[in-house]
């Protein structure tokens, strides 16, 4: 194939075969010329295609990895191949079962996939995986047929490394039960408050007032107020909310369920809560005193 100059001055692509034969007594060439521009064209926009989507999928910050119909790798990006420590290229045309745990987990994953394929969806998970040495991480894993319903043309997948967020949802898992252990056993009470309604109350404030948490939460904060002491704490409360200066430890009469009423002292902060102004109260029983 070469290119020729045609009569109007353009580059033309062309097919030559030619053959060697006798002309008039004489050794000549007989070539079989055709024009061969648009396949040309065609083949450099394919490469062109090619070489960018190679880019990007080679360029990707989540590992991608194309699985032919046996769950074989036929092709893993750079991101994957690093992620599971895997650089010299020893797992293409092998199955991904030495990166699961265990081989009853491969399988359980295998099994999900087909079913979650044969209803035409896709697949989608987090679990533990190994490295090629053997250490584990924890990763997201999704994965797809090529053609919806149908495993037999491959499988796409797409992981990503979580660790990082694992290890801090644990730390704040641990963090949290800490804190509401903490919550839970004090023996002041705890409330918060927003737009004059209870929106949390620790043990300690529902047995003060003789509440469950069903009944409390969700209601109005001032029917708990001895009527005496409901014009300071509603001003109290206003003051707070647009940000002026406010009596941050008070005391006020609270009435309980059966209708009697103890003296509490309250210590109380205005916070955020999921968004919005509320305020955070510190409640004591000072009846006795």
């Amino acid at each position: 194939e070469f290119r020729v100059i045609n009569g109007k001055g353009e580059s033309v692509w062309v097919a030559l075969s030619a053959v060697t034969i006798d002309w008039d007594g004489r050794p000549a060439t007989l070539s079989f010329i055709s024009n061969v521009s648009e396949r040309k064209r065609l083949q450099d926009s394919l490469a062109q295609t090619l070489f960018e989507r190679e880019t990007i999928l080679q360029n990707s910050i989540v590992g991608i990895a194309f699985l032919d119909a046996a769950g074989r790798v036929k092709w893993a990006n750079r991101v994957l191949t690093q992620m599971f420590r895997a650089e010299g290229g020893d797992h293409i045309g092998k199955s991904l079962e030495p990166f699961y745990p265990s081989r009853e987990e491969y399988l359980r994953i295998g099994a999900a996939v087909a079913q979650a394929v044969g209803q035409g969806k896709h697949f989608e998970t987090e679990l533990r995986m190994r490295r090629t040495k053997g250490d584990q991480f924890w990763a997201y894993l999704s994965g797809r047929a090529v053609y919806p319903n149908d495993l037999s043309q491959g499988t796409v997948w797409v992981v990503m490394d979580i660790s990082t967020r694992k290890e801090l949802e644990e730390k704040l898992r641990a963090s949290t039960e800490q804190y509401q252990l903490v919550v839970e056993n004090v023996t002041e009470g705890m409330t918060v408050v927003q737009d004059g309604k209870f929106t949390f109350a620790n043990p300690a404030f529902l047995q003060l007032l003789g509440y469950s948490a069903e009944e409390l939460i969700g209601k109005e904060f001032m029917p708990v107020v001895h009527p005496d002491d409901l014009p300071r704490i509603a001003a109290n409360r206003e003051r707070r909310l647009r940000g002026e200066a406010f009596e941050s430890k008070f005391d006020f009469r609270a009435l309980r369920k059966d209708g009697s009423f103890v003296w509490v002292q309250v210590s109380a902060v205005l916070v955020d809560w999921h968004g919005g102004p509320a305020t955070l109260s510190f409640i004591s029983d000072i009846t006795r005193r």
